[in-house]
């Protein structure tokens, strides 16, 4: 999982992700001024708990992204680029880490994470790709990547 995110990510991000949690989080509203930059787009966070991070990047049109974080230590990144992705992550626990990134049209992707050290990553090149991952539980770890067109997956984990 990390070997994806390293690949994906510029080394600003992943120092992003990497940040001492005791420290003072930034607020998603200091996240949100960035919407004069990003004509066409969508972008929704809320965050409630400390040490939680939410990144949202989008280059492109008409994109729709959300990030709702409820708990302690929970790390949320969505980037996007070309036209039309949705994507949603929805948080509720300790020590979580989500990511999202979109590259084609009208790709759609979610992530629904529930419990604590769980991770999850998807991945979409191409058009028309649906993916969602569900975890409930602990210590679960998992990773979609579609290329192409038209693809659906769903991956659920519960303990």
């Amino acid at each position: 999982m990390n070997s994806l995110i390293r690949r994906v990510l510029p080394p600003p991000m992943l120092l992003l992700l990497g940040l001492n949690l005791a420290q003072q989080p930034a607020a998603a509203a200091d996240l949100m001024n960035n919407f004069d930059l990003l004509q066409g787009a969508d972008l929704v966070e809320a965050q409630v708990g400390p040490g939680s991070l939410a990144w949202v990047e989008q280059h492109g049109d008409q994109h729709q992204a959300q990030i709702n974080q409820q708990g302690e230590a929970l790390r949320a990144l969505i980037v996007q680029r070309d036209a039309g992705n949705q994507a949603l992550i929805n948080q509720q626990g300790v020590d979580l880490l989500a990511s999202i990134v979109q590259q084609g049209y009208g790709n759609q992707a979610s992530i629904d994470q529930l419990g604590a050290h769980n991770r999850a990553h998807i991945e979409q090149h191409g058009a028309i790709n649906n993916a969602r991952i569900e975890q409930s539980g602990q210590g679960l770890n998992s990773s979609i990547t579609q290329h192409t067109t038209g693809q659906n997956v769903l991956v659920r984990q519960y303990q």
